[in-house]
């Protein structure tokens, strides 16, 4: 049988590429945000992007999963729980896509989500958090994942936002802000119909605060 030798020595070549390649996006996401945004917007390495992202939500949602102490398996319930939002990934993607164009954007939105994609690295902190939390005290754990983590991520969406539709900061802010809002809204209104359905009911007529009572 035939053999060719530079095609054997190229697989770990390439292979150490393709994992130096992860290395280097992993790392410039969290200290170099800004060049790396570019880079990413630029080669789109959206399978890279997609192992990204899921690994972190699976490392956040098995730290979840485990303080909330269910009766259940944790690794179910956290692979479960990253999937979910590998579904919701995309779409609010295409929530800053369609954000970042309204607001004078020309990026792809292939190259957006893999940008944001990465964004979601920092929430494989999420167990160091916690561990640094019962050493330091609650109030750190508390600090670090629910200010710092999300505004990192939030943060590096700005910056995904703003390298991949060369916008200015104060848009990208926008573009960023604009789907929170949205879905704000959505959510107030959907409240304020369901009480408005509870107040109609019977059982419900006499309790204070319903809309029925006003």
């Amino acid at each position: 049988m035939e053999t060719h030798p530079e095609l054997v020595e190229a697989g770990p070549v390439l292979r150490e590429a393709w994992w130096q390649r992860l290395l280097d996006l992993s790392y410039g996401t969290l200290f170099q945000p800004a060049s790396t945004a570019r880079r990413i917007c630029r080669e789109r390495p959206l399978g890279m992007a997609t192992g990204v992202y899921l690994t972190a939500g699976v490392l956040a949602a098995a730290f979840g999963a485990r303080n909330l102490a269910l009766q259940v398996p944790v690794a179910p319930v956290a692979v479960g729980l990253a999937l979910l939002g590998g579904v919701l990934w995309p779409v609010y993607a295409g929530l800053l896509q369609i954000a970042g164009e309204l607001l004078g954007g020309r990026g792809k939105g292939i190259a957006l989500l893999a940008a944001t994609g990465f964004a979601g690295l920092p929430n494989a902190l999420v167990p160091v958090a916690g561990l640094l939390g019962r050493l330091a005290g609650e109030w750190v754990g508390g600090l670090l994942l629910m200010v710092v983590l999300p505004a990192w991520v939030t943060a590096l969406h700005v910056i995904a936002v703003r390298e991949c539709h060369e916008l200015s900061t104060g848009r990208a802010v926008a573009a960023v802000l604009l789907p929170l809002a949205g879905g704000l809204l959505v959510l107030v209104i959907l409240v304020l119909v369901i009480l408005a359905g509870l107040a109609t009911l019977p059982m419900f007529r006499d309790f204070p605060g319903l809309p029925g009572r006003f």
